[in-house]
């Protein structure tokens, strides 16, 4: 059987390991993926010149395209003004042409419920992209800086038991050496979530959910 296409639009490089890392550790062997960060992330750090940091987080991104057997696109969308970018047709086109040429099954982004506007943007950015490209796949939402899901309460959940792989994510994501601070404040409310997430899903000790969008 073919192998299933999995696209992750993302907005920093990290994002992808902490919302979607235990499902693409789980079934990456079976499946290609394509990793789309937006941005450098070259902002993050403001004690370093940009050039550093951009240096290192596509370091970081090599290290998790290693790890998942995945490839790597940066759009180079300038960090911390993606929400500015929602109706940028030359940026949703350029994404929907990713989409048309990758042919994704499914497509994991971030959701609107996200606390951190870059990652609200690149949601916005993404559906309206999947619609542009007339490919016809599942949207799959995760949140990183968020526990609630207020706009995503009444959508189809899909959850996946990532128990056997819970711990290699955590280990790419102490990976993360340039995001240290912002790691070390998401690992606690990484492991509640993925625990409240398997007692909801009754099964499993670390569970992944995301919400479909219709």
């Amino acid at each position: 059987m073919p192998k299933e296409n999995l696209l992750i639009c993302c907005a920093h490089s990290d994002d992808e390991i902490a919302g979607v890392g235990g499902t693409l550790l789980k079934y990456g062997s079976n499946t290609n993926i394509l990793i789309l960060i937006f941005s450098y992330g070259e902002n993050s750090n403001p004690l370093l010149k940009k050039e550093l940091v951009i240096e290192q987080r596509v370091s970081e991104a090599k290290m998790v395209e290693k790890a998942l057997k995945a490839k790597t696109v940066f759009l180079g969308l300038q960090d911390g003004m993606m929400i500015t970018k929602i109706n940028d047709q030359y940026i949703i086109k350029r994404v929907a042409k990713i989409i048309e040429d990758f042919k994704p099954s499914k497509i994991f982004t971030h959701s609107l419920s996200d606390l951190h506007t870059d990652h609200r943007g690149a949601y916005l950015i993404t559906k309206k992209a999947l619609a542009v490209s007339g490919i016809k796949c599942g949207l799959y939402l995760f949140d990183v800086w968020s526990i609630l899901s207020i706009f995503r309460r009444n959508k189809p959940r899909l959850y996946v038991d990532i128990t056997n792989t819970f711990k290699k994510k955590i280990e790419l994501l102490k990976g993360f050496k340039s995001q240290h601070l912002s790691i070390y404040l998401l690992l606690p409310l990484i492991y509640i979530k993925a625990r409240f997430n398997a007692i909801k899903a009754g099964e499993g000790i670390f569970v992944e959910r995301f919400s479909k969008e219709l």
